[in-house]
């Protein structure tokens, strides 16, 4: 089936609000640790932070291309029209291209490809400073 667009502004709140709520926890856990350490340190342990040296245009070419290669292998995998991998074995693949997307340009951008694993931790670390 598909998904209906009515669910579509229900599903990516709730998204953000399970990773706020995870930012949230690992802050909790770390709480004595975080105490010590620069803020430059302790935010990249909630959210992914760009590399100093990569200029703007370069992070959005590395995020359009990351994401463009990761759409491509998640329509690959799920046209009816292409031989579909055996069952269960879609989401390893899909898992398989986020990594490898990762590997490849985390180096710029420290692997921001989804908006809610990177905006609401982010968020989260603003309020608890």
């Amino acid at each position: 089936g598909k998904f209906s667009w009515w669910k579509v502004p229900k599903y990516i709140v709730a998204q953000m609000i399970g990773a706020f709520l995870g930012a949230l926890l690992v802050f909790l856990v770390y709480i004595d640790r975080l105490e010590g350490l620069e803020n430059d340190l302790a935010r990249g342990i909630f959210a992914t932070y760009p590399n100093p040296t990569t200029s703007v245009g370069n992070r959005v070419l590395d995020q359009v291309v990351g994401t463009m290669i990761l759409l491509l292998v998640i329509c690959a995998l799920t046209d009816p029209k292409n031989s579909p991998p055996p069952p269960g074995v879609t989401p390893l693949c899909v898992g398989g291209a986020v990594f490898a997307i990762g590997v490849s340009f985390g180096t710029n951008c420290g692997y921001p490809i989804n908006p809610a694993r990177d905006f609401a931790p982010r968020l989260a670390t603003l309020i608890l400073g």
